[in-house]
């Protein structure tokens, strides 16, 4: 009935002022009836400054309603701003309208007519609709609220972010959609109520499908000029991504304590594993050099070594191999540390196939592979036997590729799978079993069960760093095969296959029998224990090629310059290796050399400044406490204008810390510790000192 009414016509409560209903001009004109309904029209429509006068022209029409001599001009207002909440959801904005009032018989119901005051020209259409598109599409989510916390309008990356439709959404309350933070909805009613604005509130929206929403809400609210509430300017971001970020980094977090905490380990282990080479060097030097202080320089090196190659492992090097011709027998018995044979409860076994005598590959290291798998064993042999056993598996022609067959076993308890499935990670470390165990104590297992192996792990309470196994995996994957283990009968095996030329004993007339059996004595001292791990990706190494120095022919000096002692100056902090280098020095042979000690940096240039150029050469340390080398290198070369050959002898290992050296003046770059053919031609090559060192 009220559509054929010409006019946009609204129905009020007298009373309470709430949208009754509507006809179709002032749905499709004016507002949204969906929206408006049962709402106070004043409250949700109106400017502030039009609000006072409606609410009294209603009241005063309530008076009158009976009155024959009311005139039209008593129930009409002119250009009272209306907000215009549209059907399409898009922006609203405020028009303005005149309106009409009439009361019904019964002082019920109000009927308003509106009527624009003056239509919209196409620019200011045009300019409306560009307004309400750069809101309508706008990338973060927008809403506006009522003062009684409906929804009047709210953009389209709102409903895509909360799966609803505008006639869902549109005209209901907010609280409807966040039941479940109810409480917190309404503080920030109250904030907002007090002026205050609101920034990363987290809220959370529960979608259509009933699934929860971690949104951030800014807003403020826009006032009246009467200071009255008029609605709020509500800005909300899903705050997903961020909680999940804020997640993944507290894990990280955690993950870098646990990673700390086994940095703290390794070196706390690392220090450990110095300390019985170091002793043995200490004790074994106040003796003069003999082969126990050859040994644990060794071991000192061969720690270092494992270390730095884990390492590049680590970065996906691949190692470099040089294949030459090597004794079997000789690459065999090296495997076994020179402490092994000076007393003990090992007994070490070496089969030999009866046809090899020399194999062609790189010695160094299929012999680091050997020691690696030896040492193993030892430890975890259940009564102190190991066996090397080394067989040709095909037969070819003489010269040709053979495969040859490599195997290293102990008896100890038996191996779960799972754990010979991780046995190559790095880090990994396990408990090796009790010797001499009374008959009725049940042997140790191989590995720790009560826990399963990780990577990374450290135990805090065995020898070792855990690293050589994977390593030596690593290596034999190199050299194109693969290093398994097996667990059988209470026998644990490890074996690889190498494609290699051989020398048999009949070309080399070498061999006495088929199968030799050395027996060796292994000594009761603690030995580092090798890890159960290894990367799945089989990372590898490279590092640089260990080619033997060629011999140089150096022609021997005449006259008086032969007979010429020659001084050097060694600057390093560390007693031992000061007394090492000292030691080694001074037995040089052809030249004799006068050597003096700067324990750092700052005492080598006050002892330069004082005496002047007296040195032939300077073997420089980097790292030292008050003053390092790089910087006592730069003093002597720029402040004390000297030209004294100095060379860098340092624990450092990279191609980096090479290019520095040179760039502060350094002649040469020798890492620790020092090979003795690589110190003699640097002393020729570049301060013309001809030395020979036994």
């Amino acid at each position: 009935m009220f559509d054929h009414i010409p006019e946009a016509l609204l129905i009020l409560d007298s009373q309470s002022g709430v949208v009754i209903h509507g006809n179709s001009k002032f749905d499709a004109h004016v507002g949204a009836l969906k929206i408006i309904q049962g709402k106070v029209f004043a409250d949700t429509c109106l400017k502030a400054m039009n609000k006072g006068a409606f609410e009294e022209k209603v009241a005063e029409l309530k008076g009158k309603v009976h009155d024959p001599n009311a005139s039209d001009e008593d129930s009409f207002l002119g250009n009272l701003q209306i907000l215009q909440v549209k059907q399409d959801n898009s922006l609203p904005f405020y028009g303005r309208f005149d309106l009409a009032f009439s009361i019904d018989s019964d002082n019920s119901r109000c009927f308003v007519t509106f009527r624009r005051v003056s239509p919209l020209s196409a620019a200011e259409r045009e300019a409306e609709a560009e307004y309400a598109d750069f809101f309508d599409n706008a990338p973060i989510a927008l809403h506006w609220l009522s003062g009684s916390g409906h929804i009047l309008w709210a953009n389209k990356t709102e409903m895509i972010t909360l799966g609803y439709t505008a006639e869902e959404y549109i005209g209901q309350p907010i609280m409807k959609f966040c039941p479940d933070d109810e409480e917190l909805v309404l503080e920030i009613f109250k904030s907002l109520g007090s002026g205050n604005t609101i920034r990363d509130v987290p809220v959370r929206f529960r979608r259509k499908d009933q699934t929860l929403v971690y949104l951030l809400i800014d807003s403020n609210v826009a006032y009246n000029q009467d200071g009255s509430f008029k609605h709020t300017r509500c800005f909300i971001r899903d705050d997903s991504r961020r909680r999940i970020e804020e997640a993944s980094q507290t894990f990280k977090n955690e993950s870098m304590k646990q990673i700390a905490a086994s940095k703290d380990k390794f070196l706390h282990k690392l220090v450990h594993q110095f300390k019985t080479p170091l002793h043995i060097l200490t004790e074994s030097i106040q003796q003069g050099l003999n082969c126990v202080t050859l040994d644990a320089c060794g071991t000192l090196s061969s720690l270092v070594e494992d270390i730095v190659d884990v390492l590049a492992f680590e970065e996906g090097k691949v190692l470099q191999m040089r294949k030459e011709w090597a004794d079997l027998r000789s690459l065999l018995t090296g495997a076994i540390p020179v402490t092994a044979r000076e007393g003990g409860e090992n007994k070490i076994i070496i089969e030999i196939d009866d046809q090899i005598a020399s194999i062609e590959t790189d010695p160094v290291h299929l012999g680091r592979v050997l020691k690696a798998l030896v040492k193993n064993a030892t430890i975890f042999s259940s009564n102190g036997e190991v066996t090397i056993c080394v067989k040709e598996v095909s037969k070819s022609s003489a010269g040709s590729t053979q495969e040859v067959y490599f195997e290293v076993t102990n008896p100890g308890a038996p191996v779960d799978s799972l754990v010979m499935n991780n046995m190559f990670q790095r880090y990994y470390q396990a408990q090796p079993p009790v010797r001499n165990q009374k008959a009725l104590e049940p042997p140790a297992k191989h590995l720790e069960s009560e826990e399963q192996p990780q990577t990374d792990k450290l135990s805090s309470d065995v020898e070792g760093l855990g690293v050589s196994l994977n390593l030596a995996y690593n290596v034999v994957q190199n050299m194109e095969s693969t290093l398994n283990v097996e667990s059988k009968d209470g026998i644990t095996t490890f074996n690889f296959t190498l494609k290699a030329r051989i020398q048999t004993k009949a070309a080399q007339a070498f061999a006495k029998g088929s199968t030799t059996y050395v027996e060796y004595k292994e000594c009761s001292a603690k030995v580092w224990m090798d890890a159960k791990d290894s990367d799945v990706a089989a990372k590898f190494v490279e590092t640089s090629t260990r080619a033997p120095l060629e011999e140089e022919h150096i022609p021997p000096k005449v006259g008086l310059e032969e007979a010429r002692p020659r001084r050097v100056l060694v600057v390093e902090d560390n007693t031992i290796c000061q007394r090492l280098l000292k030691a080694l020095l001074e037995k040089a042979k052809v030249t004799k050399l006068i050597v003096d000690i700067a324990s750092n940096g700052k005492e080598a240039v006050d002892m330069l400044a004082k005496l002047g150029p007296v040195f032939d050469v300077i073997l420089m340390d980097l790292r030292m406490p008050v003053m390092d080398g790089l910087e006592a290198t730069l003093y002597i070369k720029e402040t004390l204008q000297l030209d004294t050959p100095i060379m860098a002898l340092t624990a450092e290992h990279t191609e980096e810390s090479r290019e520095v050296c040179m760039a502060h003046g350094m002649v040469c770059y020798l890492s620790k510790p020092c090979n003795r053919k690589d110190l003699q031609k640097a002393l020729w090559e570049h301060c013309l000192i001809d030395v020979k060192f036994g």
